[in-house]
């Protein structure tokens, strides 16, 4: 039995070859399924998140006052104030509290005018936030990508230690070498993966927060 040697001191530890090749195998029927160059449609297949890819954000589910279908952009970027305020109000750092008051003062200006900048705002900061969206949507599907991309790797490098191993006379500084390879491949994967879980929070929080604006700014609307 060949591959016993993998026990052996100075080789790769069994223990950890097998956590390597049950990662990999989880991925073998994914890499064969999705080609590299596939369509849009596969980074529902490449999808790094647990929770649903929702590509785009509908104003229905997050807005519950009057349409803004005719709302353009330069209906707020020729607004001076409306346009600071877009731009502010959509920076997460902002408190909320910040953005009541900032809200509340525009309200308070009274009459039609009010309202309608109340609702151009929205439109705005619907515009702003759900681009800001896209593009952690966007992150995310290269990040599934790379994963693919990484697994890929994790199984060329166990496929390489079998074959130094399996040899007569192994080639210890061969095995060492492709060890290493097999440990960068893994560091790899488990730093994409840390960094998936923090940055799939990152579209709920977007919505949270346009959902909580665009309540702030309804109580306003007649």
């Amino acid at each position: 039995m060949k591959r016993s040697r993998l026990m052996k001191p100075g080789l790769l530890p069994g223990g950890k070859l097998v956590v390597l090749a049950a990662l990999a195998s989880g991925f073998a029927g994914l890499a064969t399924a999705v080609p590299a160059s596939g369509p849009p449609a596969a980074a529902l297949t490449t999808w790094p998140c647990p929770a649903l890819r929702v590509p785009h954000l509908s104003v229905a589910a997050i807005w519950a006052g009057p349409p803004i279908n005719g709302i353009k952009p330069e209906d707020w970027q020729n607004d001076p104030k409306v346009d600071r305020l877009v731009a502010r109000l959509a920076l997460r750092r902002t408190p909320l509290s910040e953005a009541k008051s900032a809200i509340d003062k525009l309200a308070n200006e009274g009459g039609p005018k009010a309202q309608r900048r109340l609702l151009v705002l929205f439109a705005g900061l619907f515009d702003a936030l759900n681009s800001e969206r896209d593009q952690v949507i966007a992150g995310l599907d290269r990040l599934g990508r790379h994963q693919l991309t990484n697994a890929a790797a994790i199984r060329a490098a166990i496929t390489r230690m079998h074959a130094l191993q399996d040899v007569a006379k192994p080639d210890p500084v061969a095995v060492k070498k492709a060890s290493d390879q097999l440990d960068w491949a893994l560091r790899l994967y488990k730093e994409k993966k840390r960094a998936a879980r923090y940055v799939c929070e990152s579209p709920a929080l977007i919505e949270h927060r346009l959902y909580q604006l665009g309540q702030m700014i309804s109580g306003h609307l007649s």
